[in-house]
């Protein structure tokens, strides 16, 4: 089972990390976010506290996106095109496909926001490690709690093109929020 979970984690990389719009939205779109709503902190640089507090807002929402359509409507999508039954036909369990699924949703989230730490701490000149370390301590606890709360998505009764505009309006709530 090992080996068919690492061919799907295989698979599903090439996929996410080629799709330049999951970048866009979990990647682009915070930065911008966080450049604009603090445009201030140019001329005087926030204290350590303070940017570790807004951060973990930005933090947060690429978790969520990321656990919305990463990992619960990419599961629906992948039971409406057929691809679903098909992989499972092969890997004759559904449970190396979740979980390579998982996993590569999970090394997408930790490269998105370690590149986005990083980013944003040289722009507004932050201690970069310490927010490192609390990515690491986040990536190693919360995220896989937050992609299984998700799952839930793919066994929706309702077909993909009914379920994502619902959270595509959900996904600007969230970047009001």
């Amino acid at each position: 089972m090992l080996r068919r979970t690492w061919e799907f984690f295989v698979l599903f990389n090439k996929e996410v990390f080629y799709n330049k719009i999951a970048f866009f939205w979990t990647l682009i779109i915070p930065i911008i976010f966080i450049v604009f709503n603090n445009l201030d902190w140019f001329l005087k640089y926030p204290d350590y506290s303070t940017f570790r507090h807004n951060i973990s807002f930005y933090w947060c929402y690429m978790i969520l996106i990321t656990a919305i359509n990463g990992v619960g409507v990419s599961i629906l999508i992948l039971r409406d095109n057929g691809f679903l039954k098909m992989f499972k036909f092969i890997a004759r369990t559904k449970t190396p496909i979740i979980v390579g699924r998982i996993c590569s949703q999970w090394l997408f989230t930790v490269v998105n926001i370690v590149i986005f730490t990083v980013v944003s701490s040289l722009l507004f000149r932050q201690p970069i490690f310490p927010l490192l370390s609390a990515i690491m301590v986040i990536a190693f606890i919360a995220l896989l709690p937050v992609f299984l709360s998700f799952l839930w998505i793919g066994s929706l009764p309702y077909r993909q093109e009914s379920v994502s505009p619902i959270f595509t309006i959900l996904v600007f709530i969230l970047i009001y929020l």
